[in-house]
């Protein structure tokens, strides 16, 4: 995942933190569907592809998002969405304490 990519200023952290947790979420997943397919719950090749296929296709949409757009993903663009949101809520709170 093209997660590590920033523009010449941009911040890399966000997009590395994404595709770390991301990796260690399929881990995780994947020791989760192993011991469902070791009990027989689930046939072993459905548990162990079906997050394989989720993980690739997670993989290939951040991949071609980022060709229209390089060195900008969607974790940033989120990223910056909850900064802006952020920074929105911030003089409400300061106009409200100073207020009363």
């Amino acid at each position: 995942m093209p997660l590590g990519m920033a523009s010449k200023r941009g911040r890399r952290a966000p997009g590395v933190i994404f595709a770390g947790l991301a990796l260690l979420t399929l881990n995780h997943v994947l020791q989760f569907a192993q011991s469902l397919a070791s009990n027989g719950h689930l046939p072993a090749a459905s548990a162990l592809w079906v997050p394989y296929g989720l993980f690739g296709l997670l993989s290939g949409w951040i991949f071609f998002g980022s060709f229209a757009w390089p060195g900008d993903n969607p974790v940033s663009r989120a990223v910056f969405a909850v900064e802006n949101l952020f920074e929105r809520l911030r003089p409400r709170r300061r106009a409200a304490a100073a207020a009363p």
